[in-house]
């Protein structure tokens, strides 16, 4: 208060990866709230959900975010939507934010649910 701002940055430099993702929903309510996200990278297999926390006065950001610790791809992000539909998507790159989309992925096989 009554002061100049302050920008702080973190210039940590790291050789671990991660990545966020943006979801946005269709059929489910539009910011997906209540989709489950699971990511297979390496031997780990994260799990988290979107969820919409508020305090007075201020929110939280929506977007699930992954540390994905060294490994440097994601075998596959398999999100169950609100509404029951369960999609895969491959090919995700790692250390940014990416948005999903319901409806954008393909409908997940025997394959993916045998790792539940």
């Amino acid at each position: 208060m009554n002061a100049p701002p302050s920008l702080l940055v973190n210039e940590v430099r790291t050789p671990n990866h991660w990545v966020a993702f943006r979801m946005i929903g269709t059929k489910s309510n539009r910011d997906a709230i209540g989709a489950r996200i699971r990511v297979k990278a390496g031997s780990r297999t994260l799990i988290d959900e979107v969820r919409s926390g508020s305090s007075f006065d201020s929110n939280n950001d929506m977007r699930v975010h992954f540390g994905l610790g060294t490994a440097a791809r994601i075998d596959w992000v398999e999100v169950r939507w609100p509404t029951g539909l369960l999609e895969k998507f491959d090919n995700i790159k790692v250390d940014g934010v990416r948005t999903i989309q319901e409806g954008s992925g393909s409908t997940a096989t025997s394959e993916s649910k045998k790792h539940r």
